[in-house]
């Protein structure tokens, strides 16, 4: 289980780089997308009931090259005018919310969701941008309390609950709504202890996640994502 202590501090980074093909009626486009997010977590208090946490959002890259155009953002390279499709990234830097999660590693409650949208809204307006329709669709689906909890959900292994033998499984699920939608189904398989570590392998398949079209350049885009991973 989850060993923490107050005042622990790590980091996470989500990198996604991926090669799209477009159907346009009779014509194929191919669209390459780099989609790199970092989130910092800081343990703000501690029980034997499990853990409260803080994370910031402290580094995005995002770049889509199509036959249109190229829409890119980091955050390393702040610019004084973001590209309205950009403004999503942009908007959510260094903010912050906060979720408790069990020593088993369950998210269980989140906080702080309606002033993290409120910030954001306010970055879009220090940006020069309207907070239209599109962005308030985004907030509710994006940084919703399902949403945030199925994208933290990734980071941190649900352990099995019990005592295990090496050679025995368990399974997770997860989805991710930010950036590029997917579902993920992750088993795990416990190998040994040695030296005060467990080694467990993980391997898990990708599919297509659930959501609306991501609108870009005034164009629906959806995707259909598969794949594999796997890692100890």
């Amino acid at each position: 289980q989850l060993q923490l202590k107050e005042g622990d501090m790590f980091q996470s980074a989500l990198n996604t780089d991926q090669v799209i093909t477009q159907k346009m009626g009779a014509m194929d486009q191919e669209i390459t997308q780099k989609f790199n997010m970092g989130m910092k977590f800081e343990v703000t208090a501690a029980s034997e009931s499990g853990y409260s946490i803080k994370t910031t959002y402290n580094s995005i890259l995002f770049e889509s090259n199509t036959p249109m155009g190229t829409i890119y953002y980091n955050s390393e390279e702040p610019e004084d005018n973001v590209d309205q499709t950009a403004a999503a990234f942009a908007a959510v830097l260094n903010k912050s919310f906060s979720f408790s999660i069990s020593p088993k590693g369950e998210i269980l409650t989140l906080t702080g969701i309606d002033d993290l949208k409120e910030e954001m809204r306010k970055a879009y307006v220090d940006m020069g941008l309207t907070v239209d329709q599109n962005v308030e669709k985004m907030l509710d689906r994006q940084y919703s309390e399902s949403a945030l909890k199925n994208n933290l959900s990734p980071n941190f292994l649900q352990f099995a609950g019990k005592r295990l033998k090496r050679g025995e499984t368990w399974t997770q699920s997860a989805t991710v709504d930010q950036g590029v939608p997917m579902k993920l189904d992750y088993t795990y398989t416990f190998q040994e202890a040695k030296d005060g570590l467990a080694y467990i392998k993980k391997t898990s398949q990708v599919t297509p996640g659930v959501g609306e079209p991501m609108v870009m350049n005034n164009m629906e885009i959806t995707y259909d994502v598969k794949g594999t991973e796997e890692g100890v």
